[in-house]
């Protein structure tokens, strides 16, 4: 997911999809909607499960590549530890902890976003099957 996506479009499909609606009336069509907004959501996490999992393999293989390259073709001998550290300080590995970093941010956002928007539809059905009891409509 590409941050201006994040920050632009999704932050605010997340404040509207979470809010819920003070009337009676909007709050049943929200309650309507949520099904819909859920499963929108549902398929943005399953998405960015699937480029955090996508970008730890490649993170994976990169470190393979520059412990190789460390440990085989570069003109020092590197003891274990002093291996790891020059692998995790490389410039290509630390942007690609970054890149993860950030998708994983993503991730648990949507995930987070998900669950509220579960919790909001038991909060607004239960919030109706109370106002109809309160009614004498039930």
């Amino acid at each position: 997911m590409k941050k201006e996506f994040f920050t632009g479009y999704l932050a605010n499909k997340a404040n509207k999809d979470v809010k819920i609606p003070d009337g009676v009336q909007d709050r049943m069509k929200y309650e309507l909607a949520l099904p819909t907004y859920i499963n929108e959501w549902a398929r943005l996490v399953r998405e960015q499960q699937y480029v955090v999992a996508e970008l730890r393999v490649e993170k994976d293989a990169l470190y393979g590549e520059l412990l190789k390259h460390y440990r085989f073709e570069d003109k020092y001998t590197w003891g274990d530890t002093q291996l790891k550290s020059q692998i995790c300080n490389d410039k290509r590995y630390i942007d690609k902890s970054k890149e993860l970093a950030e998708q994983e941010y993503f991730y648990d956002y949507t995930k987070d976003i998900l669950e509220t928007l579960k919790s909001n539809h038991f909060i607004v059905q239960e919030y109706n099957k109370m106002k109809k009891e309160a009614e004498g409509t039930l």
